[in-house]
């Protein structure tokens, strides 16, 4: 899997919130949104997630009859 480094958002110093806050707010939450562009449109599936500490990374299933997981995407997903 190719993985890219992207460049951090401008976040305005009142709302910046350090690693450990972000990945305890995702393990909070446990689910989001997976956004995709494809030739048929935009695309969004709920998907829950667990955050993988050892790996750091976000874990997602997605079931295999969502189509989602079939279209190819255009440019970056978001979550």
């Amino acid at each position: 899997m190719l993985r890219e480094r992207l460049t951090p958002m401008y976040t305005p110093r009142p709302f910046t919130v350090s690693p450990e806050q972000a990945r305890d707010l995702l393990r909070e939450i446990t689910v989001g949104q997976l956004v995709t562009a494809t030739e048929q449109g935009p695309m969004a599936t709920m998907l829950p997630w667990a955050v993988d500490d050892e790996n750091n990374t976000l874990v997602g299933h997605m079931a295999r009859p969502n189509a989602q997981w079939q279209m190819p995407w255009q440019g970056q997903a978001l979550v």
